[in-house]
């Protein structure tokens, strides 16, 4: 009987789809930003470039050996620099967004050093994608 009331409850899902799964909404954009940099700090890197948008998982490594040793620097900045990012506000223009963070990093001396980036999101296949990180103005993307 119990898996009579599970087949009803998950039919009763079938026709039903999550907008926030299928339209560029605020409230997706947070999760997504929250999951790549859980997944970033936690060393997660597959993961983390996975949610990366399509051109820059096609353009971030050249070579699975620079690949490599791409995700050990990834490794040794969290290891070292102990990083810390924070959400402050976001903004969507259609299919792109721009997410303004605040992080910081450790320094040798034992102080950390904060300052303020922008990331660049795009909506594509349904969701979004982290395309350029860092940027050090709100700017949006170039013209393709």
């Amino acid at each position: 009987m119990l898996w009579l009331v599970s087949l009803s409850l998950g039919l009763s899902h079938c026709g039903q789809r999550e907008p926030s799964l299928y339209e560029p909404n605020e409230a997706r954009l947070r999760e997504r930003i929250s999951a790549a940099y859980e997944h970033f700090l936690k060393h997660q890197f597959e993961d983390f470039i996975e949610m990366r948008s399509e051109k820059m998982r096609r353009t971030m490594f050249e070579s699975e050996e620079e690949k490599q040793k791409g995700l050990k620097e990834w490794k040794m900045f969290l290891d070292r620099e102990k990083p810390t990012f924070e959400l402050l506000s976001v903004e969507i223009k259609g299919n792109k967004a721009t997410a303004k963070m605040r992080g910081s990093i450790l320094r040798e001396d034992g102080l950390r050093s904060t300052s303020t980036t922008y990331d660049l999101w795009v909506f594509e296949k349904g969701d979004w994608y982290l395309d350029t990180t860092d940027r050090t103005g709100p700017e949006y993307f170039p013209k393709d």
